[in-house]
């Protein structure tokens, strides 16, 4: 049996035409997870106190940046922070 380091295998992942690369990942995804029953906690607990931009937070929703907007307008999702909106004191004239 050969043994491959990661930067020759990254090399040959590259050099496969694009379909054979997303097969290759489908299967090794499905091959590393198969036994495992993680929770949403296990998966992404550790994002429980990031702070996201408005783009992230709509991609980790699977929702478009519109829709994103629109439900923190309805109060659907409450922001962290919201910038240019912080106060600040007149400039001196």
């Amino acid at each position: 049996m050969t043994i491959m380091t990661a930067e020759d295998l990254m090399k040959a992942v590259s050099k496969m035409p694009a379909q054979e690369r997303v097969k290759f990942f489908t299967l090794a995804g499905e091959q590393a997870f198969k036994d495992e029953n993680f929770s949403h906690e296990e998966v992404f607990g550790h994002l429980a106190e990031a702070d996201f931009t408005a783009a992230e937070a709509a991609e980790y929703l699977e929702v478009s940046i519109a829709t994103f907007r629109r439900r923190v307008r309805d109060g659907k999702l409450a922001p962290h922070a919201e910038v240019g909106v912080a106060s600040c004191s007149p400039r001196p004239t």
